[in-house]
């Protein structure tokens, strides 16, 4: 069997890290504060709150699409995501919810409440990353 050439191997190594960090539980924690909440009609109120998504990582491909847990409020979720920077879709018991990044800060919350009678929000988010 050959050996790997030590520079090869550093290569190796630093193809892989990024993938095994995220893998192995770099959370991501979404610090945001809630700007607007519009209704499925499209009436909206300006709102001053604040909401913090913990996003951990369960099983993830090299692009960040994959399985998360998240976790909010009260509320503890898995959470499937197209890419690192989403978009992210989730279901609680009661919710339908997606999350949408606008920019680098900006994120766009859509929640979707089936029962008894359908109704949505849109939340609009400023948030930071860490």
């Amino acid at each position: 069997m050959e050996k790997l050439p030590m520079r090869a191997l550093g290569f190796l190594l630093l193809a892989v890290l990024p993938s095994l960090a995220l893998a192995e539980g770099a959370v991501r924690t979404l610090d945001c504060q809630v700007r607007q909440v519009c209704d499925a009609e499209g009436a909206c109120n300006k709102v001053s709150d604040t909401v913090q998504f913990r996003m951990a990582p369960q099983k993830l491909q090299e692009d960040g699409s994959g399985k998360y847990e998240i976790s909010y409020a009260q509320e503890k979720a898995g959470m499937d995501a197209l890419s690192y920077a989403g978009p992210f879709y989730w279901e609680t018991k009661s919710e339908h919810d997606t999350l949408l990044a606008s920019s680098e800060t900006r994120f766009v919350w859509h929640r979707l409440v089936l029962d008894p009678t359908p109704a949505a929000k849109v939340i609009f988010l400023d948030c930071v990353l860490h």
